[in-house]
């Protein structure tokens, strides 16, 4: 099949059809709002029903999400737990309507399905799956409708689709670019049984026909609003809001100071190896637009972590929902004012070979990037309220995987629970990020109860809890996260766990204005360890933290980021944390009482507090000495004033220096990048 850039570049709204332009302006305020607010809640509908049919722990979880689309396949409606699913589906739907439509050994037909998870054809990774269905009325295509979630296994080298070391796309299971799945409203049995067979589990396939149903509820709910209000209205309804949400967002980006913004990112894992790699970017503001330059990025990786820069464009618009837009409905208007340069040959256009399973683990991290950027942007204007610290990237990391269970079937996918759905929110210039608040990708996913875990997968839970000194530092520190330790338990055959993320040692959720980067933790491997004794006996302590068990004399582990050699049998464990956001501000204009209250929160330790924040208290009662806490930032604040030097003679003397062949192996032409 061929790979269109011109259809993955195809992002801005599609030009009116002459039915659009004519009940656009047809349609008054109060219409407007009220069926608007309709089309979003058909959505809701249709993501409470995936929710309660899915058996993917990830959709249970919300990562998931639907969408409305125009019939040439703009977004302008959507109800989600996780936005990068919905800003996807567009580039497939345009596939499809560039190939198939007049193709007459496809078509588009009413009651087909149509599905596609391949990163070549607007995707993000192979383990979020779309379905995609046409909504017609008396004949004529009217709409489209897109069901997406993260599912547990793709038939690839390793269970649950995360392959680290992968050096090819061949490595990385079943991909399909869109195709016709079903047809009079049902799934083929054909394909279904393709499909199953290409696949470990059986969640997998089961998912690919509740999105379906979940479709086609939606298309019905379009069509009884076609027949209510006329077919006119409906697409000038959904015409309308597109114009209206490209032109507000034009505006807003119009109202900021032009200039030009730079940031860089590193990241230093790829597969099983550190290698230091970067990737620059250059937000250029002009007018009512937007250019994000990545030159200067490093080379492909020979790992999962590569991509594409429509998954960056994707990844962006999500956050952009959130943040920046989130007082606007969601719409690919809000994409109007951004393009990109993306040089081919780097990490983030790699050739269309390379592995890219991970493509969100380097994306996620540039688009933090850009956030930084942007912040830097919004800072003089009337929208610094909206300022944040970037979301948590840093520490995101998931073992995922698969074997025998405690039923004696197959699991795979996420062991344990999904806990990357409560990493620490962003900080802001007037509060704190919030705790255990969000996954990067959408802030409405929900990492589920321990209980959840322990009936779908064979583990027993130490513990699960907010994790201590992780939340970046700041005047305003960002969210803590959560961090769960669990041995397998009752399995009745060996597991395999892949752990996998984007850094070992380099943090992707930089401070702002002074603040802190959120932490990086490891995962600590459990091998050879007796757990009998500890669990019968009342005086021994089972650790019920992270840093308890880091710190524990009777338990056996490691610590890594990389991919587990060895099988994981009954009693073998791990521990782990999700990530943390970054700082806002100097930690020395720490309010005391709020860095106490956290100390007793357990959220920071007393000797951060001391030797971060520079408070004085007391050990026992927790109370703030203001006269010595004044002293001692006082004292620090001398001490950076001595460290300090001019700016020029900082860069002479960085320029200089240069790492380790052996650790820039990946990195491409030092220092400059690939222009």
């Amino acid at each position: 099949m061929p790979i269109d850039e011109e259809v993955l570049n195809r992002v801005c709204t599609e030009e009116p059809t002459e039915l659009e332009r004519e009940w656009m302006d047809k349609i008054g305020v109060d219409e407007f709002s009220v069926y608007l607010t309709k089309l979003e809640l058909i959505c809701e509908e249709a993501k409470q029903n995936m929710i309660m049919t899915g058996l993917s722990p990830a959709i249970q979880g919300m990562d998931c999400g639907v969408g409305v689309y125009t019939a040439a396949g703009d977004l302008v409606a959507a109800s989600v737990g996780t936005y990068l699913h919905i800003c996807s589906g567009q580039v497939p739907i345009k596939y499809i309507l560039k190939y198939y439509k007049d193709d007459p050994s496809v078509g588009i037909h009413e009651g087909d399905v149509f599905f596609v998870n391949d990163v070549l054809y607007g995707g993000f990774h192979n383990m979020d799956m779309l379905n995609i269905v046409p909504v017609f009325w008396e004949g004529d295509l009217i709409a489209w409708v897109v069901a997406a979630a993260h599912e547990p296994e793709t038939g690839a080298t390793e269970p649950a689709g995360f392959v680290p070391y992968a050096r090819s796309r061949y490595e990385e299971g079943f991909k399909a670019p869109p195709i016709r799945v079903g047809s009079n409203f049902m799934i083929e049995t054909d394909f279904f049984d393709f499909f199953s067979n290409m696949l470990r589990d059986t969640i997998t396939p089961h998912d690919l026909k509740a999105k379906a149903s979940c479709c086609f509820k939606m298309a019905e709910r379009l069509q009884e609003i076609a027949e209510q209000k006329g077919v006119g209205f409906f697409v000038g309804l959904m015409r309308r809001s597109l114009e209206v949400v490209t032109d507000a967002g034009k505006q807003r980006i119009a109202s900021l100071n032009d200039g030009t913004y730079r940031h860089v990112i590193f990241f230093d894992l790829q597969g099983k190896e550190e290698a230091l790699g970067c990737v620059h970017i250059t937000l250029i503001k002009k007018g009512d637009q937007l250019t994000v330059d990545l030159s200067g990025s490093s080379p492909p990786t020979m790992s999962f972590l590569n991509s594409k820069p429509h998954v960056v464009r994707g990844l962006l618009a999500g956050v952009m929902m959130q943040y920046l837009f989130a007082d606007f409905p969601v719409s690919t208007g809000l994409l109007a004012p951004f393009s990109f340069k993306v040089p081919p040959g780097t990490i983030v256009n790699a050739p269309n070979d390379r592995a890219m399973s991970g493509s969100m683990r380097i994306t996620a991290p540039v688009v933090n990037g850009i956030m930084v950027c942007l912040a830097k942007l919004l800072f003089d204007s009337d929208l610094r309220e909206r300022v944040t610290s970037p979301p948590s990237m840093s520490g995101v990391g998931l073992a995922a995987g698969g074997g025998i269970d405690q039923y004696g079937g197959i699991v795979i996918g996420i062991i344990g629970t999904i806990i990357i759905n409560g990493c620490g929110g962003p900080a802001t210039p007037f509060r704190d990020g919030m705790d255990a608040g969000q996954f990067w990708f959408s802030g409405f996913a929900d990492c589920l109860d321990v209980e959840h875990g322990e009936v779908q997968t064979p583990v027993l839970h130490l513990f699960r809890n907010i994790m201590m000194d992780q939340g970046g530092p700041g005047k305003f520190r960002g969210g803590a996260t959560v961090c769960q330790g669990y041995t397998f338990h009752n399995a009745k055959g060996p597991l395999r766990l892949i752990f996998n993320t984007s850094t070992s040692r380099v943090p992707h959720t930089p401070g702002l204005f002074g603040g802190y980067a959120g932490g990086i933790n490891p995962f600590l491997e459990i091998r050879n360890t007796d757990w009998q004794p500890l669990f019968e006996n009342a005086s021994e302590e089972i650790p019920s933290s992270y840093h308890e068990l880091a710190a524990s004399k009777r338990i056996t582990y490691k610590a890594t980021q990389f991919v587990s050699e060895d099988f994981f049998m009954n009693g073998d464990g791990v521990a782990n944390g999700s990530g943390s956001s970054g700082g806002y501000g100097d930690a020395l204009e720490r309010d005391p009482a709020l860095a106490m209250d956290d100390v007793g929160k357990q959220i920071t330790s007393p000797w951060a507090a001391r030797n971060v924040y520079h408070v004085a208290f007391d050990e026992e009662t927790l109370e703030v000495d203001y006269p010595q806490t004044s002293k001692l930032r006082d004292q620090e604040r001398e001490r950076r004033k001595k460290q300090g030097k001019p700016y020029h003679d900082f860069m002479k003397e960085w320029l200089e220096r240069k790492p380790k062949e052996e650790i820039i192996r990946s990195y491409g032409p030092w220092p400059e990048g690939i222009k």
